[in-house]
């Protein structure tokens, strides 16, 4: 569980953020505003604690909790570790996205930010990798759901690449 959230509800900190993304007005226009960053190393504080409640619930013995930590950490080790980390924190970032518009508010993914300038505005630990903001709020207005996205059958394939796919009610049949 390498991610970490830092929210934002202060002016003063919304705008310290604003500084750190080139000016973007809906920073500090949102109610909410998270940093959603990964820590490449501090992660590995918790791992004991984490491997041995998942055994616990699965119903391993400390043996068992043992060899099945060693196959984690193996894994992880195998894979590029930057790759792993934004994984797994755009994972979680999901989530709560998904969270807030269950809860009726609006969200906003952010990519236009300066990592370095983020990390140092908000005393971020050195291992800390910002992958995304997140404005949290309520629309003005009504807009269009995903203004500018391309229609599904043109980013979802059927059962092979290049065969569109047609959620059943939009299918052309």
């Amino acid at each position: 569980q390498p991610w970490r959230f830092l929210v934002l509800t202060e002016p003063a900190q919304k705008a310290r953020l604003r500084q750190a993304a080139f000016q973007q007005d809906k920073i500090t226009q949102a109610s909410v505003m998270i940093v959603a960053f990964g820590q490449r190393d501090g992660w590995k504080e918790n791992v004991d604690e984490i491997m041995r409640v998942a055994g616990e619930r699965r119903g391993q013995d400390a043996a068992g909790q043992e060899a099945q930590k060693k196959k984690a950490l193996a894994f992880v080790r195998q894979l590029d570790p930057a790759v792993w980390l934004n994984r797994h924190v755009m994972i979680a970032f999901t989530h709560l996205m998904l969270a807030f518009e269950s809860l009726g508010w609006d969200t906003a993914p952010m990519e236009g930010f300066d990592a370095a300038a983020v990390r140092q505005a908000f005393d971020l630990p050195a291992d800390a990798e910002v992958v995304a903001l997140l404005a949290v709020g309520r629309a003005r207005e009504e807009h269009s759901p995903h203004p500018g996205r391309l229609d599904v059958s043109r980013i979802a394939f059927r059962e092979r690449y290049g065969e569109a796919y047609y959620p059943h009610h939009l299918s052309p049949s």
